[in-house]
């Protein structure tokens, strides 16, 4: 803000480095809540070989249609979905769930702390 001629007063809205820094922040913390979420959910994955549970992997938050879009999960193991959600012979064994509940709640407290 800057004194006018006059003792008018201007305001300069910078609203397109206001919007890239916001959204540089909301990245930022949702990348952190899918790394904490990535974590947890590898320490509660069945393991037999250990493949699940080294499978489970996040894609940081990036701009899509006007959206941040990130992930976390088990993207190359066929049977991942068959662990979380079970089957008519099999119970479910959640990983991804849990995790997902416990940390993305966190994320806009994440947000206003950068």
């Amino acid at each position: 803000m800057a004194t006018g001629v006059g003792g008018t007063m201007s305001l300069t809205w910078y609203g397109n480095q206001l919007l890239a820094q916001i959204h540089e922040q909301t990245a930022r913390a949702m990348d952190a809540v899918l790394s904490d979420a990535t974590a947890s959910a590898q320490r509660s994955a069945p393991i037999d070989t250990g493949a699940l549970k080294n499978s489970i992997t996040f894609k940081p938050a990036v701009k899509t249609g006007g959206a941040l879009v990130g992930s976390f999960g088990s993207y190359d193991i066929g049977y991942a979905i068959y662990q979380e959600m079970g089957t008519y012979r099999m119970a479910a064994r959640p990983y991804l769930r849990p995790a997902a509940d416990a940390f993305f709640p966190t994320l806009l407290d994440r947000i206003g702390k950068l």
